[in-house]
């Protein structure tokens, strides 16, 4: 048995366990987590992980799954083995950023993330005084924390991270302090401002790396 065919059986049995027909990100850091099997690839890194989720609703389906990992497999026939993970992530990001590159490339992007954080949070909510506007909660915000790197990147843990994205909420008066209900919540609004951010500041350095007008040469 192959490192592909063990990762195919090990998430039949998580679907199994969780009653779904999809994987979510939550999902993938479990299966990063327990380590079982060897892949060439981070699954949860940005650029794979966007490369595998294709149709960006934040539900990855096994079809996914196999796609992405034939893309391995045809891909790494072209690298050394000591550069492999490198490289595939390499062009995983590349073909993230030809998307993000396009005219509306910051709202699909944005609308991606918001989906996968949707599809992370076990709970969702909606005040009424706040209109159509969707809440999550700790768990999904655990995931984009671990997503986003964040720990990593800007020495913030999950909790400072948290009562960063509730302050913001405060300031847009999406939360009130007042009220303990909304204690446990996150507006969706907040984490696609924060992805916009993020997405203006990468535009500039990626473009420094790729500039726009050589995306259609550039190749790994």
């Amino acid at each position: 048995m192959d490192r592909y065919q063990g990762l195919a059986e090990e998430v039949a049995a998580l679907l199994k366990s969780e009653h779904r027909a999809h994987l979510t990100l939550p999902d993938l850091f479990q299966l990063q987590r327990r380590g079982h099997i060897s892949l060439p690839i981070d699954l949860t890194h940005l650029g794979c992980l966007f490369q595998l989720d294709r149709s960006h609703t934040g539900c990855i389906s096994t079809d996914d799954l196999s796609a992405l990992l034939e893309l391995c497999r045809a891909r790494a026939r072209d690298y050394q083995s000591f550069e492999c993970e490198a490289m595939l992530q390499g062009y995983c990001t590349l073909q993230m950023w030809r998307a993000m590159s396009a005219p509306d490339g910051l709202q699909a992007f944005s609308s991606w993330i918001c989906n996968l954080v949707l599809e992370s949070s076990a709970k969702r909510r909606a005040f009424s005084r706040h209109g159509r506007q969707q809440y999550v909660g700790r768990d999904a915000v655990a995931a984009l924390h671990q997503l986003l790197r964040v720990q990593q990147t800007q020495s913030l843990d999950f909790q400072a991270f948290f009562d960063l994205l509730q302050r913001c909420g405060e300031e847009k008066q999406l939360l009130e302090l007042s009220d303990e209900d909304q204690d446990e919540w996150v507006p969706l609004d907040v984490v696609r401002d924060l992805v916009g951010s993020l997405f203006a500041s990468s535009v500039k350095l990626m473009g420094d790396i790729c500039p726009a007008d050589e995306l259609n040469w550039q190749e790994l």
